[in-house]
């Protein structure tokens, strides 16, 4: 049997993930599925063990369907569906799936596009294999053995989670950035150990708290106009050099800065966070120049676009828990 893992985030991220797999030396052509939101690949010891950062969750994979000849994927997993074959493949994978209560299973489904078998309709049937296979498991909200169905009409797989990315309660400031995605960012940037990284709209501190604690970065600096989120960035942050400070972006003194410095930052956007001006955020981007090496940006999507033009940046679009929002990047 060839293990095969699938791994998820949100639309528009999954390139993310596949800039990590590469980085750990897996060189093959990755695909993307479900709104570019996930990707399947083989089971290397290289992507299990330490867990990938980017991924929201990581599942083995249990049944596979690609669509082909007039059919979609969703009615390839409905004809693969064997409560035997499922049972044989959920055990193979239970020694390596963590924290999970025996006995105990939850099942989600997510489908995207007009598919031949509908979302709840693929739920129904994969509930009703699971309890063929384990006549004496319960299903649960919580806890337990976690399978996702997740398919479009090009792909279709469903998995047994194996690692999830998504703490329960990453931060107690709600809109904060997901932990995955702050790794996201700074595997775009490319960050590694010995690098100076820079956020002057830190938040509780999720972009500089993943560089120390994902990648080794000693060097961070950020700044936060919200004096009870900059104290959780202060506890969040244990690099040996960091230094957070509780002002606004442009009461920050650039000279301050050391000469080469990775910008990584989650600009302010959506309903909980007021937009910053465009022009105030090109001024102070501008007066970085000479100091950045790197500039990683996510921004919400009309605001992505005046900044294209304004820095001579490059966009890519994504969404952020349902927001339409952009990843800017310097162009090379």
């Amino acid at each position: 049997m060839t293990e095969e893992l699938l791994l998820t985030t949100q639309p528009g991220w999954a390139f993310t993930t596949v800039l990590e797999i590469h980085a750990r030396g897996v060189e093959s052509r990755v695909p993307f599925f479900h709104r570019d939101s996930s990707v399947v690949v083989p089971a290397s010891p290289a992507l299990i063990e330490p867990p990938l950062l980017t991924p929201a969750e990581i599942f083995g994979v249990l049944l596979k369907a690609e669509g082909s000849h007039g059919e979609d994927a969703t009615a390839g997993l409905r004809q693969r569906l064997d409560p035997t074959l499922l049972k044989a493949l959920v055990l193979h994978w239970l020694p390596r799936i963590r924290r999970s209560q025996p006995r105990r299973y939850s099942i989600a489904s997510e489908v995207f596009g007009d598919t031949t078998v509908h979302r709840k309709a693929l739920l129904n049937l994969v509930e009703r294999t699971v309890r063929q296979a384990f006549p004496r498991w319960k299903r649960t909200a919580l806890g337990g053995v976690r399978l996702l169905c997740k398919a479009d009409p090009k792909m279709g797989a469903l998995g047994v989670q194996l690692h999830t990315n998504l703490g329960a309660k990453e931060s107690p400031r709600p809109g904060t950035l997901r932990m995955h995605l702050a790794c996201a960012l700074l595997t775009i940037a490319q960050v590694q150990q010995g690098d100076a990284v820079f956020d002057p709209f830190m938040g509780t501190g999720t972009i500089l708290a993943a560089a120390w604690k994902h990648f080794g970065v000693q060097r961070c600096i950020g700044c936060e106009i919200d004096a009870k989120a900059c104290d959780t960035a202060r506890r969040a942050v244990k690099a040996t050099d960091a230094r957070l400070h509780n002002l606004s972006f442009e009461d920050f003194e650039i000279g301050l800065l050391p000469r080469r410095i990775t910008l990584v930052s989650n600009l302010p956007f959506g309903a909980r966070f007021a937009q910053i001006p465009t022009d105030r955020l090109a001024r102070f981007v501008m007066r970085l120049r000479g100091r950045v090496d790197r500039i990683i940006l996510l921004a919400g999507r009309e605001q992505a676009r005046a900044l294209t033009e304004s820095l001579d940046l490059r966009a890519k679009n994504v969404l952020v828990l349902g927001q339409q929002a952009s990843i800017l990047y310097r162009a090379s």
